[in-house]
Parts: C-alpha cells; sequence; structure tokens
C-alpha cells in the first residue's frame, strides 16, 4: 500500500487517543477538578448560580456544561472528563487542518505529532478544566478565521457564523481564551480587505452580543481578584521553563526540535512569508506579555495552563519554514518525533505514573493498608475533607483516621500524640503539600524512626514506628559534626546553656556544600525551658549570601510549650524552596532569639536535613529524583 499524508495523519490520530484513553478509568480527579466538581449536581438554576457560578473565577461556560453532563450521565471521573479527552484529540485533528491551511502538510504533521504526544497537551486532555476545550474552541474559531482571510468570497457569511459561534463560546470558557479570542479578532484588520471591513465587523458585535449575559458576572469575578493568594509572580525564566516543560525537560527532545528548524533553514521554503510568521508570533507572544507584566504588576495569574491556547502556533514559528516533504521522510519524522516524546513522557516526565496517583486517593487507601499490616497504628490525614468524604464512600476503606484538621494548633496536635504514642506502635501521616511544617518534627518527638515514605504529585504517606537509634555524645564538638550530621540526616547535640541575653551563641553551616534538592527542608530543634510567665522566645534562621542576608525567618517556640518551667522541644523549620535553591556561597546562621530577655535554659540543639518530595510538582516542574 503506498502511503500517504493521510495516512500518516490517522496513524497520529490513533496515537494520540492511545495516549489520552490508556487505563482510562484509572484516571482520579484533580485537586482542581474537585473544586469545579464539588460545585455541580444542581438541578435547580437559581443555586447553580449562586453557588456554583458565583463562586467561581472563570467564566460560566465550563461550569455549566459540567453541571448539566453530570445531571444526565453520572458522576465518574471518567464520563466527567470524557468530552474534554474527546476536545483534546479535536485539538490535534484542527492543527494539522490549520497547518495545512497556512503551511504544508509537512509542517502541519509535525505539528500534529508533537499535538499528539505532549504532556502538555495529553494531561490537559485528561482534565476535565477549562483548558482543553479552550484550546479546542479557539482552534475551531482560527480555522474559520483562516478560511474568512483567505478566501472571503468563499461562504462568508456561513464561515463568519461559526467564527463568531466559536469566538462566543471562547469568551465563556475562559479568561485567557476570551483573550485570545479577542487577539484573533483583531488580527483580522490587518487581513481582511478594507471593502468588506463592515461585515467583518458585524461579526465582531455579534461575539459581543452573545457575551453580553455574562457581563455582569465578569465584573463580580472581577472584584473577587484572583490566584494571586497562592500564586506568586513569574520569575524572569518563565518563558524559558514553559519551553523546557514542553519538550519534557528533555534536551533530546527539545534538539530534535531545533535540528527540524536548521534544517528548514538551510532548504528554506520559497515561500514563506513574513506577514504569517509575524502573525504566529503574535498570536504566541501577547498572550504570554499580557499574563506576565499583569502578573508581575497586578496580580499573578499566568500559569503555564493559561498559556495552552496559544501554545500550538509556537511550531508554525519553530517549523512554518520547513518546505514540504515526500510521505515517506514526512512518515520518518513524525515517527521519531512521536517515539522520543512518549519516551521522555514515560521516563522524564512519569506521567501515567504521577497523574494517576492523586495524592487524595492514594494517602486513603495508604492509610488503610498500614493498619491492615499492622494493628497498633496511629493515623492521621492533613488533605481537605470533601476529597477524604468523597474517597471514603467510593473506597472500601476504614475511615476512623484522625484529620489534623481538628488540631487549632501545634500544641493541640503535640498534647494529642502524647495521649495517644502510649497505646500505638507505629504511626501514619498522609499529608498534602500545604501541611503545617512542624508536624513532622512533632511526630519525631514521639516516633522517631521514619520506617518509609511514598510520594504522590501533591503530597505524601509516612509511616513512624518507636524503634529508633540512639543520640549522637553530647560530649562531641558541634562545629566538626554539623557536616556530617546534616548530610545524614542525624541530630547534634550540644551541651547545656543557660542565658539572659538578647541572643544565644550562632551556629553556621554553609549551604552550598550539602547535597541539596528545591523540596527539601531543614528542619532545627531544640530542647528548651523557660522561666518566666513573659518569656517571648524565637528560634532563627539567617541565611545570607556575600554577606547580604536572602532570608530570614523565624519561629515562637512559645507554640510548643506545654508548661512554664518545664523542659519541651521548640522547632523551626524552613523549607528550601523559598530559596530557589541558589545556595553558591550561601551560609545559614542558626541561634536564639530571647527576645523578652528572660532566663532561659536549653540542653539540645539540632539541625537536620529533611527530604523532600521529588514529585511534589511533578506534573508541572522537572522531576529531581
Amino acid at each position: 500500500m503506498k502511503i500517504t499524508n493521510r495516512h500518516i495523519f490517522i496513524l497520529i490520530l490513533i496515537i494520540g487517543a492511545i495516549l489520552r484513553f490508556w487505563d482510562y478509568s484509572s484516571i482520579p480527579f484533580t485537586h482542581d477538578e474537585f473544586s469545579a466538581f464539588f460545585r455541580t449536581g444542581f438541578t435547580d438554576f437559581g443555586e447553580l448560580l449562586e453557588k456554583g457560578l458565583k463562586k467561581d473565577t472563570h467564566p460560566p461556560g465550563v461550569q455549566l456544561f459540567m453541571n448539566y453532563w453530570r445531571l444526565f450521565f453520572g458522576d465518574s471521573p471518567w464520563i466527567i472528563k470524557f468530552p474534554f479527552t474527546l476536545m483534546g484529540l479535536g485539538a490535534v485533528y484542527l492543527v494539522w487542518k490549520l497547518g495545512r491551511l497556512w503551511y504544508n502538510e509537512t509542517v502541519a504533521l509535525i505539528s500534529a505529532s508533537f499535538m499528539a504526544s505532549l504532556q502538555f497537551t495529553i494531561m490537559y486532555s485528561q482534565l476535565a478544566r477549562p483548558y482543553i476545550s479552550g484550546l479546542f474552541l479557539t482552534l475551531l474559531m482560527a480555522c474559520y478565521w483562516s478560511k474568512l482571510v483567505k478566501k472571503p468570497e468563499e461562504g462568508f457569511w456561513k464561515n463568519g457564523i461559526l467564527f463568531v459561534l466559536a469566538g462566543a463560546l471562547s469568551a465563556y470558557n475562559h479568561h485567557f481564551s476570551l483573550l485570545f479570542a479577542a487577539i484573533i479578532g483583531i488580527s483580522g484588520l490587518f487581513f481582511i480587505p478594507k471593502k468588506i471591513w463592515w461585515k467583518y465587523a458585524l461579526l465582531g458585535f455579534g461575539i459581543f452580543a452573545l457575551y453580553i449575559p455574562n457581563l455582569s458576572l465578569f465584573f463580580t469575578q472581577l472584584e473577587m481578584g484572583g490566584v494571586g493568594t497562592w500564586l506568586g509572580a513569574p520569575e524572569n525564566d518563565f518563558l524559558w521553563m514553559f519551553i523546557r516543560y514542553i519538550f519534557h525537560f528533555s534536551w533530546v527532545l527539545l534538539g530534535v526540535a531545533i535540528a527540524l528548524i536548521i534544517v528548514g533553514l538551510l532548504k528554506k521554503n520559497k515561500s514563506f512569508s513574513w506577514k504569517k510568521f509575524t502573525l504566529f508570533i503574535a498570536w504566541f507572544m501577547i498572550p504570554f506579555l499580557i499574563g506576565f507584566f499583569y502578573s508581575r504588576y497586578k496580580n499573578p495569574v499566568i500559569q503555564y495552563s493559561v498559556l495552552l491556547f496559544s501554545f500550538p502556533y509556537l511550531f508554525f514559528i519553530l517549523f512554518g519554514h520547513l518546505k514540504e516533504l515526500k510521505p515517506k521522510l514526512n512518515l520518518l519524522i513524525s515517527v521519531s518525533i512521536i517515539t522520543l516524546s512518549v519516551f521522555t513522557l514515560l521516563t522524564n516526565r512519569q506521567h501515567y505514573k504521577i497523574l494517576y496517583n492523586s495524592p487524595y486517593r492514594a494517602i486513603i487507601k495508604d492509610q488503610n493498608k498500614a493498619v491492615l499490616e499492622n494493628e497498633s497504628t496511629l493515623r492521621i490525614i492533613d488533605t481537605y475533607p470533601k476529597m477524604n468524604h468523597y474517597y471514603n464512600e467510593h473506597l472500601d476503606v476504614d475511615s476512623t483516621y484522625t484529620w489534623a484538621q481538628n488540631f487549632s494548633s501545634e500544641l493541640e496536635f503535640k498534647q494529642y500524640l502524647s495521649q495517644n504514642s502510649r497505646q500505638y506502635d507505629q504511626l501514619f501521616f498522609g499529608a498534602y503539600s500545604m501541611t503545617n511544617n512542624f508536624y513532622i518534627p512533632i511526630i519525631k518527638e514521639y516516633y522517631p524512626t521514619l520506617e518509609y515514605v511514598t510520594n504522590y504529585e501533591g503530597g505524601s504517606s509516612y509511616v513512624f514506628s518507636k524503634a529508633g537509634s540512639p543520640e549522637p555524645s553530647k560530649n562531641l564538638l558541634l562545629e566538626q559534626l554539623v557536616a556530617k550530621a546534616l548530610t545524614n540526616g542525624k541530630s547534634l547535640w550540644a551541651n547545656p546553656e543557660v542565658f539572659s541575653t538578647e541572643y544565644s551563641g550562632s551556629y553556621t553551616i554553609g549551604l552550598d556544600s550539602l547535597a541539596l534538592s528545591q523540596n527539601d527542608f531543614i528542619d532545627i530543634s531544640t530542647k528548651i525551658k523557660l522561666t518566666s510567665d513573659e518569656s517571648e522566645v524565637l528560634l532563627v534562621s539567617d541565611i545570607s549570601k556575600d554577606g547580604e542576608v536572602i532570608h530570614w525567618s523565624a519561629t515562637n517556640v512559645n507554640r510548643f510549650e506545654t508548661e512554664r518551667q518545664e523542659w519541651f522541644l521548640g522547632h523551626h523549620t524552613v523549607p528550601l524552596s523559598v530559596l530557589n535553591l541558589d545556595l553558591e556561597g550561601a551560609v545559614l546562621k542558626t541561634y536564639i532569639y530571647n527576645k523578652s530577655k528572660s532566663e532561659v535554659f536549653y540542653d539540645s540543639y539540632s539541625l537536620e536535613i529533611r527530604e523532600g518530595n521529588p514529585y511534589l510538582y511533578g506534573l508541572y516542574e522537572e522531576i529531581l529524583d
């Protein structure tokens, strides 16, 4: 059989479908999906409006769709995700179609090969959120826009009506897909013949008219702010990190893209157009620049997800200068791209291992397994109660664990462990990424040995036991052993001290000599006794570089105190993620700040490196293991 370009595209589409539907019924809801899912299932529209739509900062389109899709078809994760996965496949088709409309079969097939096999598009095809739907709708709008500007004399009103519908749906989908729809619309002024501008203006008015019913909700959502309460402002290297993420943090996969660019430049397509190149540069860069500077100077909103709508046009920028090749060469290039992309999807990105193991589901199952293996297991879970309830109802598990949300302070947590540790030999602790940094140091007061940890994207399961190694000798000099203790994960113990001055002695260590990862923690603890009711004592970490303090933090040890005149352990934790891991020349100094200048006793002082979760942000960042 003679191989044709259409055969190659069908192969690409089949592979894209396999990658998206692999073990499909096992894909759990992510945190964001749960957030949307818990705001669906309303039969009364007024209730849906108040409890489902107005509680969200996104346009109402996807939330409306999910609500009624759930009512009609059911609430299993795969059922909720199914239409989004189909739209993800549809996006592969539309990119191929756009590549053929603007360039040639080779450009179209290369673009479709990347679209079919990259984690960025696969993952969002497996999530019921307004990202892949926005990509599909804006691509649909771009296709009908392309027909309008390339051949306005052929079916203008038919293509125009479909352009309007796709544009309006994009506006109702997400604020960034609304932005991208506006960019597409404005671009038409540079391509549509001036004599039919009035027709084109009518199409633009049509999109706006369809959006008018949402204006009141739009302004309500503007007052709500955005994700700036938890999302930080982007760094200067945001775009470069986005490019690396797209290509699976693989220099080889990125190298293939660069090689294709170079080959295209050496054998440049004679029909190369600067106007087309500028168009797609604008479509890719303008959403990024708006999101970046708005996030820097107003409110952080930019994430990789909101760049999905403009992402496909990067391929037209990179490969649009390639001339059309014969089908056999197109097949070789497409298969090479997909093979390498799938390999790095499974190895560099560990996509199925990470996405398919939701921390919320896994932690519930892990605690059940722990108690089955050892009945004398105290179980504490620190995740979101709604997710806990969901999995308690959907999984056959023992749900008599304790929620960390029951504790209003570290002291309550400590008292709970003190009361219960006598009757349990080991402790299970399941925690999401936002768990209290002090919980694990407190747990180790009662269960000093970490038996094992299982890490997931966004959370971990720990099992601790009472069996432990003895303390290092108190007679050893702290200054000689700090580095060894840190790298071995052991504690160091100082000689007993007493002081009533403002500051204790300090201990320093260079951080660049240690094997540290971005998600690790430095736990600092001291055994301390306060003597006065007015005592206010802080455990301090001071990290400096080239003589300048780059991070200072402190913890008031009073929050761990049970009684005055009694010894207790105070803790302070430094999450290394706050340092962006730029540790060359960095020095840690730690000391006790006796703010009240009362008499303070401390009998020991320890520093430990606590290994972080390498998969913590594994869906979006480079995996650290």
